[in-house]
């Protein structure tokens, strides 16, 4: 019997048609079809609601064929957005089981081609509901789309999130391919975030964390850079080599552009945890009882509610009163070192959405360095610290000059060192002509403090200014300063950026600095943790110099002694 023949047949009926072999005969038409039509071409839109049709025919021949018509539809049509999560899960469905290779590769093609057109995040989260497909086979194949995405486009194309909750899932699988699958996909997204994504691996079993680690360090530390890029990155790297004067350095500057990585932050990846409907309700009462062990546990009960990398949105005000209340008035060590965790422990969990409280705090703080034993420093330190996350140079100023003007040096000292850090941590373009005429000279005038300390604290303030500012703008404030005070300002500044100055406080010219300095550490550095139980007293141990040569770690402090209450 002769093959019939279909070649009178529209288009639109070949794709419908009962035998597959008209089908394969639209298919091939529409391989043609395609790519010569316009983008917004009404043509498209008589295929757009059957695409679907062609990744899942039921013949092999005919879906191969389809998927090939598929690929080159997304890659013309501007109409594939909108069907871009029906394909996505019709290739999960009927494709990534198949038997061929090569259909398996066009699934993927295509959906690397909806990522490209914009679509990234309808796409992964279409595939990942591949990852509870009873078919261990299935997984396994939709894992592997995702780790292609993944290397190839990177957190520009979609968000990592929600990736990140399935992936220890995946790696628990009982199927051994899927797992294996699931460690390239944690390969690939670590490239791109490095240890932002450990977090979220916190309870996979530890031999299969040192296979990751092993893993990752095998592929060094360089940044990676996509391999694919989006319509919209390649539409700029496009713009900027033909921009004007571009001819010579613009690939190279648009190559920059476009594929270079974004920085990712743990922090965007986390969900936030709420503290606020979880704190007891006997904590108000029981954080102004009148037994000091009480007020312990409390404080201890909120602690362990805050200590979580990401904290949701409240009105903490209520619960910021009693820990400022603590600090200020509590006699007991342990304590006021526990609301200084807590404190600190907000604000890392907060951020700027704890600005208003970080701002009401910072004086409370710094008034209490005045505080004899070192744990309660170090956490006072360490809170000021986590504060700054949520404020600026112009929102800290003012309690910093005030705190300059205390009687206690310890209060000078401590203030000045912090000072330090949030210098060293703000854009130097942030050190304008009005914020060193505000603050230079109520630190030059610390260089002549009867403390020891507070000078040497004083001179690495203007040593890290200097730095970061220049001898132009810093200069003038210290000319009328002897060569001793002088020579030691510019120590101070070379040991900041690990290099002999460039200038100084006694020579012209600039030193602009483009790389921030190294910044003090609290005078103290943090050893361990305040326990829920009353212990003996364990100060920590102040070194020799104030001047460590790297940033303060974000830690909690030693366990006070118990004091009065």
């Amino acid at each position: 019997m002769a093959d019939e023949d279909f070649s009178s047949l529209p288009l639109a009926d070949k794709i419908v048609h009962k035998s597959w072999k008209a089908r394969l005969q639209g298919y091939e038409e529409a391989c043609k079809l395609f790519p010569t039509l316009d983008a917004k071409s009404p043509e498209f839109d008589k295929f757009t609601g059957s695409m679907v049709k062609f990744v899942s025919d039921s013949n092999a021949a005919a879906q191969a064929k389809g998927l090939d018509a598929t690929l080159l539809f997304v890659e013309n049509a501007d109409s594939a957005k909108r069907v871009a999560a029906e394909l996505t899960a019709a290739i999960v469905q009927k494709c990534l089981n198949s038997p061929k290779a090569a259909v398996k590769d066009t699934a993927r093609d295509i959906c690397l081609m909806l990522v490209e057109i914009e679509r990234g995040d309808v796409v992964l989260e279409e595939l990942m509901k591949g990852f509870t497909h009873k078919t261990p086979k299935v997984v396994a194949a939709t894992l592997t789309v995702v780790e292609s995405l993944v290397r190839l486009f990177g957190p520009a194309a979609f968000s990592f999130k929600p990736l990140l909750k399935q992936v220890p899932k995946m790696l628990s699988h009982t199927d051994g391919a899927v797992r294996d699958e699931a460690k390239n996909v944690a390969i690939a997204v670590h490239l791109w975030i490095g240890d932002a994504m450990k977090p979220s691996l916190a309870d996979i079993k530890p031999v299969q964390m040192k296979e990751l680690e092993d893993a990752w360090a095998a592929h060094g530390g360089v940044p990676p850079k996509p391999e694919r890029l989006r319509r919209s990155d390649q539409a700029k790297a496009e713009a900027a080599t033909e921009a004007p004067g571009a001819q010579a350095e613009g690939a190279e500057d648009a190559d920059a552009a476009a594929a270079t990585a974004p920085a990712v932050d743990a922090y965007d990846l986390m969900e936030p945890e709420d503290v606020l409907g979880k704190i007891p309700k006997t904590y108000q009462e029981e954080v102004e009882a009148a037994k000091w062990s009480t007020r312990r546990d409390a404080l201890q009960s909120v602690l362990s509610l805050a200590e979580k990398p990401r904290l949701a949105d409240g009105d903490y005000g209520d619960l910021m009163r009693t820990l400022r209340k603590v600090v200020a008035k509590d006699s007991n060590v342990v304590n006021v070192t526990l609301a200084a965790n807590v404190i600190a422990a907000l604000a890392n969990g907060l951020r700027k959405a704890f600005a208003g409280q970080a701002a009401q705090t910072t004086a409370v703080l710094l008034d209490k360095l005045k505080e004899k034993k070192a744990t309660v420093v170090v956490a006072l330190a360490t809170a000021l610290d986590k504060l700054f996350l949520c404020l600026s140079l112009d929102k800290i100023s003012e309690d910093v000059l005030a705190a300059l003007a205390n009687k206690n040096p310890d209060v000078k000292k401590e203030a000045l060192l912090w000072f330090c850090r949030c210098i060293t941590a703000t854009p130097g373009k942030q050190l304008t002509k009005a914020f060193l005429k505000a603050h230079v000279p109520p630190v030059v005038a610390m260089l002549n403090d009867t403390a020891a300390p507070v000078r040497d604290a004083a001179a690495e303030v203007l040593g890290i200014v200097l730095k970061r500012a220049g001898d132009k703008l810093v200069n003038p404030y210290l000319d009328s300063l002897d060569s001793i005070k002088k020579d030691k300002i510019n120590a101070c500044a070379a040991a900041a950026s690990g290099a002999a100055p460039a200038g100084g406080a006694a020579a012209a010219g600039g030193t602009n600095e483009k790389k921030p300095a190294e910044a003090p550490k609290p005078s103290s550095p943090p050893k361990a943790k305040v326990g829920s139980k009353a212990g003996g007293s364990k100060p920590g141990t102040r070194p020799a110099s104030s001047r460590p040569k790297t940033a303060p770690a974000a830690s909690k402090a030693g366990t006070g002694g118990g004091g009065g209450g």
